[in-house]
């Protein structure tokens, strides 16, 4: 019995661990390209914030990108009054950067890949 509660405890931290570490991770992935980078994401929220009078990033603690869409964990604000916020944006090509989008209209899982669906619609 403890060396299948070892088993079982092992498989359940190794997976927990390819999670945290390989699943989605701050890089690029699902072929969104070189727009899918850290620093494009954090230009076309720093863009918007600029017109809409909003918050700068802070830091970018976590984003991935699938097809058009990608998920951005963000810190922004200024000291002390930084919060933590997760966006769903969609690249426009037209504009060649990435925009906002409403996740009351995005967040659909027909829409968006399931691990988009999951990273960027249940939180903050």
């Amino acid at each position: 019995m403890k060396v299948f509660r070892l088993a079982t405890s092992t498989a359940v931290l190794a997976g927990a661990l390819w999670f945290v570490t390989v699943a989605p991770s701050a890089t690029p992935h699902d072929g969104a390209g070189a727009r899918c980078q850290a620093v494009s994401l954090i230009d076309s929220m720093n863009l918007a914030a600029r017109q809409t009078g909003g918050d700068h990033v802070v830091s970018l603690d976590r984003f991935g990108c699938a097809g058009d869409f990608a998920y951005a964990w963000a810190t922004v604000g200024v000291v002390p009054h930084e919060v933590s916020v997760t966006d769903v944006l969609y690249w426009r090509a037209d504009l060649t950067r990435w925009v906002f989008v409403d996740r009351a209209v995005a967040c659909n899982p027909t829409l968006l890949s399931p691990a988009m669906y999951r990273l960027g619609c249940f939180s903050n």
